[in-house]
């Protein structure tokens, strides 16, 4: 690791919906920041073993409380008045933050004469449509004033960071400064290389990420028996009720429930699976998104089974040839693609090796990093 080069302005990142050292917060941006010599803090809900591995990657954090302790309305007022207070006292020049209901902490940050980032993770007009805890009838509404909210912000703010390619088309227009940093996986986490691959010790099918009916669950959990394969399902369901109900479904006895895991434990569950699983519903979220998933499959050498229905995620499998397009609502074709790739093993090992060749060339974090240094170069250069 690079030690902290003099005369560059140390850099705070701060969240209240994520915690601890997450993986594109903390082990990508972050780290990359304070590789390239930035000093670096972190406000976050966090633990002391979270404090302590966060240090081993060169950056200072300050845990904003204990995980999973702030319901909405708490992270929106008393832990978003905390972060600001903390974000201020770590003196750092370049503030940069991870979730849109922050947008008036950092407006407050700019007025005391901090430059600010703001990172757009997800489509957030489009994602605000499908969430179950808004009232239908309340949606669009709360999806326009959040899209005016963010392009108001973009005019004010020294730069944005968005995670996808969609986000040039919402931000263009508007940003100072805009970077295009896509959330691809850090080189060589999953990848066991051929050597260290046994297929024939990979029984299960596996879904990594968070979980709901949009996200595909139901209809793969009802392939599971017509597959005659056990799902490892890893993650967090974003609805207790969704859980409930998917729960009554045959198919539930063929799933290996995990909940959530950290990266070893990912790691682990893709060694034992001969195809990772991404049906997700064509909603106007998912078909601007890159889901994570989809890369992490291919970067961990495992071939891909996509939704046929999002037309980049299915040319990115197809460019690659690293998988198989299904109907995300088909469970028979669902079960007939994992089938297909249980059944023929050479096949699907030769689509892992070119999902793992095509993830080292163009889908990984090395290709990203430089974007965010270049953007933090450009403020850190401009008079305050």
């Amino acid at each position: 690791m690079s030690g902290i080069q003099q005369g560059l302005p140390s850099v705070c990142h701060f969240s209240t919906v994520h915690s601890g050292v997450e993986i594109r917060i903390v082990r990508k941006q972050l780290a990359s920041l304070a590789k390239a010599g930035y000093p670096a803090w972190l406000v976050i809900p966090g633990t002391a073993d979270d404090v302590a591995e966060a240090a081993a990657l060169g950056i200072r954090m300050i845990p904003l409380c204990e995980p999973s302790q702030g319901d909405r309305l708490r992270r929106a007022t008393t832990l978003a008045a905390r972060a600001l207070r903390l974000v201020r006292d770590t003196g750092a020049r370049i503030v940069h933050f991870h979730d849109p209901e922050l947008i008036p902490i950092g407006l407050a940050l700019k007025a005391m004469g901090r430059q600010v980032v703001m990172d757009s993770h997800e489509d957030l007009k489009n994602q605000i449509l499908f969430k179950h805890w808004i009232r239908p009838g309340l949606r669009r509404s709360i999806a326009a004033v959040a899209r005016r909210a963010e392009l108001f912000a973009a005019r004010r703010f020294d730069g944005i960071v968005g995670a996808l390619p969609y986000h040039q088309q919402i931000f263009g227009q508007d940003a100072r400064r805009l970077a295009i940093v896509r959330n691809f996986p850090l080189d060589g986490e999953l990848d066991t290389g051929d050597a260290a691959i046994d297929w024939s010790q990979r029984t299960h099918v596996a879904y990594v990420g968070l979980i709901s009916r949009v996200r595909g669950v139901f209809e793969l959990v009802h392939a599971l028996p017509r597959a005659g394969t056990r799902l490892l399902l890893a993650g967090r369901f974003s609805s207790k009720t969704e859980q409930e109900q998917v729960m009554q479904d045959p198919g539930w006895e063929m799933v290996d429930e995990l909940g959530y895991i950290d990266r070893i434990g990912v790691r682990n569950a893709l060694n034992r699976s001969f195809a990772g699983i991404c049906t997700l519903y064509p909603i106007p979220n998912h078909l601007n998104a890159e889901p994570i998933k989809l890369f992490e499959y291919m970067a961990a050498g495992i071939p891909v089974i996509i939704s046929s229905t999002v037309p980049t995620w299915r040319k990115v499998v197809e460019d690659s040839e690293c998988g198989v397009s299904v109907d995300p609502k088909d469970p028979h074709a669902i079960a007939d693609a994992i089938r297909k790739l249980r059944d023929d093993p050479q096949a699907a090992q030769q689509m892992g090796r070119n999902g793992r060749r095509a993830a080292l060339q163009s889908y990984s974090w090395n290709t990203q990093a430089k974007g965010l240094i270049d953007l933090y170069r450009s403020i850190a250069t401009q008079s305050t």
